[in-house]
């Protein structure tokens, strides 16, 4: 299977920046909020949102300024202009991608970290990388186990079982049939017409669907903003299935939650109790974990609303 090269001209373009590892993947990142050199520095790994400058609401781009923060978000392999990186271990990650990226930024003390939905996974994984002389403290929105620690505890897997990597190389007819829907529904449901809404407001399409619209209606600017990732082709279907290969995302291999030193006040936990993507079973027990202070459990808005809603508030206790 052959991947797009990446024009690294555009990245700059579009006000963003890369750094080139050594294997010569590029790996893509923005830098927003203060420009402070004694800043705070708060770290994501998802994708950076540089394209999204635009649409971010303004009550986000506030918090950073009020708490003086530098945000750093990367982009993972196959995610907006990332190079693709089949197979790779989320656990190794943080130094096979991040490290470079905070070396290239000047970041060499103590940062925060904060990851939603799949972003979890890249957040536990800097916090087991790092450890808590590094990470200061870090924030789960939205999160689900690894696949062999929820069956252990007897827990719903977190996602849907997908294709291991090396089928989706070999790129057979239902892997292609599977990203022409996948990349159908993502356009139809973001940006759904007239009669698709009123589908969606009536449950007709599913309970996560109306949970949506509800969001969309309740917090039009957060929506806003969570649409445009889907309409600047940041999230494609291709990046998608490489990102959520069950011998990636499903199974994490290296990922010992268990094994992450930082407690109580260290970890923030907000999960939702009507979110039909990441099981809240799973949050639960990692606020139960971690023993935190600071957890929160949301509802009326489905996974994408709680991914969303109140990150002010939500920056407030993670860096405060």
């Amino acid at each position: 299977m052959e991947f797009p090269s990446i024009d690294t001209e555009i990245i700059l373009q579009e006000g963003g920046k890369f750094v080139t590892l050594e294997d010569g993947r590029i790996v893509e990142y923005s830098v927003m909020g203060s420009t402070d050199p004694n800043a705070k520095i708060l770290v994501s790994g998802f994708i950076a949102v540089h394209r999204l400058k635009n649409h971010i609401p303004k009550a986000w781009t506030e918090s950073w300024q009020k708490h003086n923060l530098r945000v750093i978000d990367v982009s993972i392999p196959g995610l907006g202009s990332s190079s693709f990186h089949p197979g790779a271990k989320i656990s190794d990650w943080p130094k096979t991608d991040l490290e470079p990226v905070l070396q290239a930024e000047g970041v060499s003390g103590p940062f925060y970290v904060y990851g939603t939905s799949y972003g979890c996974l890249i957040a536990m994984a800097v916090a087991q990388h790092f450890g808590p002389e590094r990470v200061i403290r870090f924030g789960l929105r939205c999160p689900y186990l690894p696949r062999p620690l929820s069956k252990e505890l007897g827990l719903p897997d977190g996602q849907p079982v997908m294709p291991v990597t090396k089928t989706l190389l070999e790129n057979p007819i239902h892997v292609r049939m599977m990203r022409s829907m996948m990349c159908t529904m993502m356009k139809s449901c973001t940006t759904p017409g007239p009669i698709m809404s009123t589908l969606m407001k009536w449950g007709v399409m599913g309970r996560g669907m109306k949970l949506f619209m509800n969001f969309k209606n309740d917090h039009p600017e957060d929506a806003a903003f969570a649409n445009a990732i889907h309409q600047n082709n940041i999230l494609t279907p291709q990046g998608l299935l490489f990102m959520l290969a069950e011998d990636v995302a499903l199974d994490c291999p290296g990922l010992d939650i268990r094994s992450i030193q930082h407690k109580e006040d260290q970890v923030i936990v907000w999960y939702a109790d009507d979110d039909t993507d990441c099981p809240p079973s799973h949050g639960k027990w990692l606020a139960e974990h971690f023993g935190g202070n600071h957890n929160r459990v949301l509802s009326g808005y489905g996974h994408l609303g709680a991914s969303s809603i109140d990150n002010p508030e939500f920056v407030d206790v993670l860096v405060s």
